[in-house]
């Protein structure tokens, strides 16, 4: 390499060189791309069934989402008879039930954000 042009004529014929390579494997397509997608709902949803299975019996905070709205929910049923006062019976009731179904909600709303920190997904 004797001047900067040279080093520039090489350079050039090494870009070239790999622009053959890329447009080779491009060309070289997989048959597995050309065919149409299948999409079944009902498998995509036993997936996701499966999943929420696998990922609550395996984590201590898939037991808690189940036994603690279970346990609000029994409590509202239970509690009120206890109670003499009917507007009070109701309250408790509808308190208690709100609680569960809250917790149960949070627990799966923040069921995204345990997955993305436990890389599940």
């Amino acid at each position: 390499m004797n001047s900067l042009e040279d080093a520039f004529l090489n350079i050039t014929i090494e870009e070239e060189k790999k622009l053959q390579v890329e447009s080779i494997e491009i060309d070289s397509v997989p048959p597995s791309i050309n065919k149409k997608a299948n999409y079944n709902y009902w498998s995509q949803l036993k997936a996701c069934f499966i999943k929420r299975y696998l990922t609550t019996i395996r984590s201590p905070q898939g037991y808690f989402s189940i036994i603690q709205p279970l346990a609000f929910i029994m409590t509202s049923v239970i509690i009120p008879k206890a109670i003499p006062d009917k507007s009070q019976q109701l309250g408790s009731f509808s308190a208690f039930l709100c609680v569960g179904f809250t917790a149960n909600t949070s627990i799966y709303c923040g069921g995204s954000v345990y997955d993305r920190e436990k890389k599940t997904k």
